[in-house]
C-alpha cells in the first residue's frame, strides 16, 4: 500500500513539474547581437614628393626625389617621366633596395624604357627616346601617382630661363604678387636680362604686357610690366 501511494505521489509530481517546465516563459533575448565593423586601414597610402635635387640638366643628370611613401614593391624607389605630349617611361632607382634613406635616385638616361623589366627577363619591349626639353617627374608605388615635379632636360649649350608672370585671377581677389612659372630652354649665357627681354618681346609673350624696367638680383632678372597692351611698333 505504501509503496503504491509513493509511486503514485512521484508520478504527480513529475507530471507538475513538466507542466510548470512548459508554462513558465523563457527569457528572449530582445536585439540580436551587434556585428563589429572596423575600417580598413590603407597600408599603402598616396606618395607625396617634396623636393628635387634639380630641375634641369644634360643628359646623364642624376637626380635625387625626396619624399613621403615613396617606396614601393620589395622596398623599390623608382620613378616615372612623362614628356609634354603624355608618354611615360620607367627611371629604375639606383642604389641598393631597401633602405633606410628613402630617397629616390635616378639617371636621365637619353632612351629609356617605356615598362619595368625589374621583375621579367630583362629586355625592353620598347623605349621613349628623351630629348631636350621640359619633362614631368613622379612616383608611383603600389599604382599610385605621386605629385609631378618639372625637369627640363638640357644640351650642354643650354640653360634654362624661368619667367614668373602675374597671375591675373588670383591678383583680382587677394594677392597682387600672386605669380606662376613659365620655363623656356634657351642658349646658355650670362646675360639672364638680355635673354629674358629677347622673350618678353617676342609674339608669344607679347600678350603680357610692355615692358617698362628689369633689375638683377643674385643672377635673378626680375622684368616689370606696365599694362597688358601689346607694345606698338615704331
Amino acid at each position: 500500500m505504501k509503496k503504491t501511494l509513493i509511486t503514485v505521489l512521484v508520478v504527480i509530481i513529475l507530471i507538475v513539474l513538466a507542466v510548470w517546465g512548459f508554462s513558465t516563459p523563457k527569457e528572449v533575448p530582445t536585439s540580436l547581437p551587434t556585428a563589429t565593423t572596423t575600417t580598413p586601414v590603407d597600408s599603402n597610402p598616396l606618395p607625396h614628393i617634396d623636393s628635387i635635387s634639380q630641375t634641369s640638366g644634360p643628359i646623364g643628370t642624376i637626380i635625387e626625389i625626396k619624399g613621403e611613401n615613396l617606396e614601393g614593391f620589395e622596398g623599390d624607389l623608382d620613378a616615372t617621366i612623362e614628356n609634354e605630349k603624355g608618354e611615360t617611361a620607367y627611371l629604375h632607382g639606383i642604389g641598393n633596395v631597401p633602405r633606410e634613406n628613402k630617397t629616390i635616385r635616378v639617371k636621365i638616361e637619353s632612351k629609356v624604357c617605356t615598362t619595368n623589366t625589374s621583375y621579367k627577363d630583362g629586355s625592353c619591349p620598347k623605349y621613349l627616346e628623351i630629348t631636350p626639353g621640359i619633362y614631368y617627374i613622379y612616383a608611383n608605388p603600389w599604382g599610385k601617382n605621386s605629385n609631378k615635379v618639372q625637369f627640363n632636360v638640357t644640351t650642354t649649350d643650354q640653360t634654362v630661363l624661368n619667367l614668373y608672370l602675374q597671375d591675373k585671377e588670383i591678383a583680382k581677389t587677394s594677392d597682387c604678387g600672386a605669380t606662376y612659372p613659365v620655363s623656356y630652354l634657351v642658349p646658355k649665357t650670362t646675360s639672364v636680362a638680355d635673354a629674358s627681354l629677347k622673350i618678353l618681346f617676342s609674339k608669344e609673350l607679347a600678350q603680357y604686357g610692355v615692358y617698362k624696367s628689369v633689375s638683377i638680383v643674385n643672377g635673378v632678372a626680375k622684368v616689370m610690366l606696365d599694362s597688358a597692351e601689346t607694345p606698338s611698333s615704331t
